[in-house]
């Protein structure tokens, strides 16, 4: 069984949210115990951050240029899955509000992840008697978090409106 560039990119995309999901929750239970965890969290931040960096790229540069490929005059839309929503005034919303929306909130994660990595690796053992910090540093986790959830519902949701929308041609 061969897989194509496109599904081997997509699944690339894909695998970085299970990562993605250690990396949180590593770094969430690390930054819970205020500051007794430091290896834990800094791993756990790192570990989000670079998958959510990760993700977000593979996803902008890679996968999404293939969504949004233009349709040749008369050929049949279905091969072209933003074309193919568009076309639909019953689905032209999954594109113009789920697509639109995913593109910008995905950006959110790894700025969010990024900078609770830094603070967490840069400052280390410091934040042990820091304790509004923590709080702070968990809930920029969760937002991290949350923004790339938000982007991958989407994404799945766009998915079984149009299946296989990012694995055409």
């Amino acid at each position: 069984m061969w897989l194509t560039d496109r599904q081997f990119w997509l699944l690339v995309h894909l695998g970085l949210g299970a990562l993605y999901l250690h990396g949180f929750g590593t770094g969430l239970m690390g930054l819970s115990h205020q500051g007794r965890r430091y290896h834990m969290a800094s791993v756990g931040a790192a570990l989000l951050a670079f998958a959510a960096v990760a993700s977000v790229i593979t996803g902008t540069w890679i996968v999404y240029p293939w969504y949004r490929t233009a349709a040749p005059l008369g050929v049949e839309l279905v091969a072209y899955p933003q074309r193919w929503l568009l076309a639909s005034s019953q689905l032209a919303g999954w594109h113009k509000f789920g697509m639109e929306w995913k593109e910008h909130v995905a950006w959110l994660s790894p700025i969010f992840a990024t900078a609770v990595a830094y603070v967490v690796i840069r400052y280390g053992r410091q934040l042990k008697e820091l304790v509004e910090m923590h709080q702070m540093l968990r809930l920029l986790l969760i937002l991290a978090f949350s923004s790339g959830l938000v982007a991958a519902l989407f994404g799945g949701a766009l998915n079984k409106v149009h299946p296989n929308a990012f694995l055409m041609q």
